[in-house]
């Protein structure tokens, strides 16, 4: 068919695709019922159908529809729409910050304050001071032990003659490093390199009952010389572990970790103790706002772009470009004060700060959220793009008009003679 090769040149649009839902068959009624309208009310046409013809048809076709869904979503009130979509704010996020861990918001806490006193602290482990090169560790097999909690990890090393201070200690830290214990260690280098100390720390914060997170202890080693942990210290408690200190609205809390979840929705990050009250509360999610609104505002340019290369001259050009520019004309200052305007060609552009401050504080919402917002009335101007791209294309010759003192005959393929492949989209 006439139409086989745009039709596979459009079928793998990820654009259109990807957005494109399933229709009932009331809707698809109603649509081939606008058709019918529309064809009792215009003219007939002789055109030739050109490959650029055709192309420049199927792309307003398309446009138009995948900018109606887009417009379209923006309207849905159920749960998980554009607009109920909330982001948590923080005024201080250097102390704090916080993600809403699930779109069940009825769960959200109420706006609140908060004071952090103290982080949670790790446990930190730091040995003795020792000179780098002095050997006292014999010859043969050390074993010691890291329990952590209910589990325990046993470490073995062998030790070929009199070993240095230092050598020990790096076979004790790689061997700690590549293990699944949630210890980590280093050495430290005191007086240039002259002395060295081994340090262990957790990656666990806090303590139920007081006790370590972790406790060293040695094995077996060879006779008549002392074990790696006791003659190292490993087991010496530099820093202990310490729970998070903080209130909320004024009641003292406390966690073993910074990182924690309020009403199994809001996920808190401590940073730092702050000196004031830290604010949360929560706004429209912005990001998910503007990701629409980039999506309008590029098939939008599509369109207008389409219509600066219909026709040469394009006379009918500035009849789409009219159109096109008449669906937002009438609303240019709430645009402007999302951060959208128009430039002196018709394009769309987005001043992204503005526009993303706009969307959370619930500005784009009144534009777009309801049906009888700009765009609800947007939506029915590019139904009728998509319903009559013909009326745009140059050339045609018309051959028939209708009387407007009687009904006309209904003859909704001659619409547009395309227009079966309105809904090649929605089947």
């Amino acid at each position: 068919m006439i139409y086989n090769y745009l039709i596979s040149d459009y079928i793998n649009r990820e654009n259109y695709r990807s957005h494109a839902t399933s229709h009932k068959k009331s809707e698809l009624k109603k649509l081939y019922s606008d058709i019918v309208k529309v064809s009792k009310d215009s003219p007939s046409y002789l055109f030739s159908p050109t490959k650029e013809t055709q192309m420049f048809a199927l792309q307003l076709k398309e446009d138009s529809l995948y900018l109606q869904n887009t417009l379209a979503n923006l309207q849905k009130t159920d749960e998980g729409s554009i607009f109920s979509s909330k982001q948590v704010r923080s005024d201080n996020t250097d102390a704090l910050t916080t993600t809403i861990d699930s779109e069940d918001y009825s769960n959200l806490p109420e706006p609140f304050t908060i004071d952090i006193h103290k982080l949670a602290t790790k446990q930190i482990n730091v040995g003795n001071l020792l000179y780098s090169s002095t050997a006292k560790l014999g010859e043969g097999v050390y074993q010691f032990q890291i329990d952590v909690e209910d589990n325990s990890y046993l470490f073995q090393l062998q030790l070929q003659g009199k070993t240095p201070n230092e050598e020990a200690i790096e076979h004790i830290v790689s061997a700690i490093n590549q293990s699944s214990a949630p210890i980590h260690a280093s050495k430290l280098y005191k007086n240039n390199g002259e002395k060295v100390q081994i340090k262990l720390w957790s990656d666990n914060t806090g303590s139920t009952d007081g006790n370590p997170i972790f406790i060293c202890s040695d094995v077996s080693h060879p006779y008549g010389t002392p074990g790696c942990v006791e003659y190292f210290n490993i087991n010496n408690i530099a820093q202990e572990p310490t729970n998070s200190s903080f209130s909320i609205n004024g009641e003292e809390k406390s966690t073993i970790a910074n990182e924690f979840t309020l009403n199994n929705t809001l996920h808190l990050t401590l940073h730092s103790p702050t000196a004031s009250p830290v604010h949360i509360d929560y706004e429209n999610n912005s990001q998910k706002i503007m990701t629409e609104i980039d999506t309008i505002a590029d098939t939008y340019n599509r369109l207008v772009h389409l219509s600066y290369n219909q026709g040469n001259p394009p006379k009918l050009a500035m009849k789409m470009q009219h159109d096109l520019s008449r669906i937002f004309s009438q609303s240019k200052s709430a645009f402007e004060d999302c951060g959208i305007a128009f430039n002196e060609k018709g394009y769309m552009k987005v001043n992204t700060s503005v526009a993303t401050k706009a969307a959370a504080e619930g500005k784009f919402q009144n534009l777009f959220g309801s049906k009888d917002s700009l765009g609800g009335k947007a939506i029915i101007q590019f139904k009728n793009f998509a319903i009559n791209p013909m009326k745009y294309i140059e050339d045609k010759v018309m051959v028939a008009y209708p009387n407007p003192q009687r009904e006309n005959f209904a003859n909704p393929y001659m619409t547009s003679i395309y227009s079966g492949m309105l809904f090649n989209s929605y089947c």
